[in-house]
């Protein structure tokens, strides 16, 4: 049975995945307010595992795994060191009262987590060394099941930690980024009526650098310079989405148009979010293309 989730984002936009029937808790927390106290979420369990997220635009984002088990005050402390522009930080951890969190097990969590980000090649792990052996077999299990719930609700968050075999990492390379409209359909899923408007905003993309590749997965297309993100077009909407590989306030947009979407999970990269309706707007698509290269 899929989970049922209730995600809730606070004034400091601090991220929070529950569930009524699950003792597990999972936020994501701006690093700034980590760093500085000033999230204002009160965690009470002292056992948490933490993972330090932070995007690189040039490649692949950095992360670290780390555990505390003397609560989110004294953990995550600054890792510039590892990387000076963190991003986020996740925590994962349950209620006090109902917990199996010990030692051993966030121990084994951790060795856990880092062995999967290793394990995807698609992140710079800064994790140094983790240890385990502490935990015992029944305590390892639950463990397992544990964070069978937490890669979920990373997710959602926007913090894909699922291995390669999952179907949305399948590739195929368009030729000059075209969609015909005989592909597989549960590869592309992009709706007939914007089958012409999306091949149109590809050949004037294609038009800003002949460098520029565009590579379908399972239900967006991700456009790159080289080894470098530039935005990913989910095509299986009302409307051509546009994700820009950019932060929010780093774009020029006089007119308000992109929506800062860095707190929503969506398929694909880029925190900023442009629908298009129409072939006119292809000029501003683009406009905002030239800004991503330029940054």
């Amino acid at each position: 049975m899929a989970h049922r989730y209730t995600v809730r984002l606070d004034d400091n936009n601090c991220l929070e995945v529950t569930n009524s029937t699950s003792s597990i808790l999972v936020y994501r927390i701006p690093y700034e307010r980590i760093k500085d106290r000033t999230h204002a979420l009160e965690i009470r369990n002292r056992f948490i595992v933490y993972i330090l997220h932070g995007k690189n635009l040039n490649g692949k984002d950095y992360l670290y795994v780390g555990k505390s088990k003397n609560g989110i005050d004294n953990r995550p402390v600054s890792h510039e060191d590892k990387y000076r522009d963190w991003d986020d930080c996740y925590i994962l951890t349950t209620f006090k009262e109902r917990t199996f969190l010990n030692d051993g097990t966030i121990q084994y969590i951790e060795d856990a987590i880092k062995q999967r980000i290793d394990s995807l090649d698609r992140f710079i792990d800064t994790t140094n060394v983790t240890n385990v052996g502490t935990a015992n077999s029944a305590e390892e299990e639950d463990c397992d099941e544990y964070l069978e719930d937490v890669y979920d609700r990373l997710f959602l968050m926007g913090l894909d930690l699922y291995p390669r075999n999952n179907p949305d990492d399948i590739e195929e390379q368009l030729p000059q980024g075209h969609l015909t409209g005989d592909e597989n359909k549960g590869l592309f899923g992009v709706k007939p009526k914007f089958l012409n408007l999306y091949n149109s905003l590809v050949d004037e993309i294609m038009k800003i650098n002949s460098d520029i590749t565009a590579t379908a997965m399972k239900v967006y297309i991700k456009f790159m310079l080289g080894k470098r993100y530039l935005l990913s077009i989910d095509c299986n909407n009302s409307a051509i989405i546009v994700y820009f590989c950019a932060k929010p306030r780093q774009l020029e947009d006089p007119k308000n148009v992109l929506k800062d979407v860095s707190s929503v999970g969506h398929h694909g990269r880029g925190d900023l979010r442009f629908d298009l309706n129409d072939a006119k707007q292809i000029p501003v698509v683009c406009e905002f293309v030239n800004q991503v290269i330029n940054l």
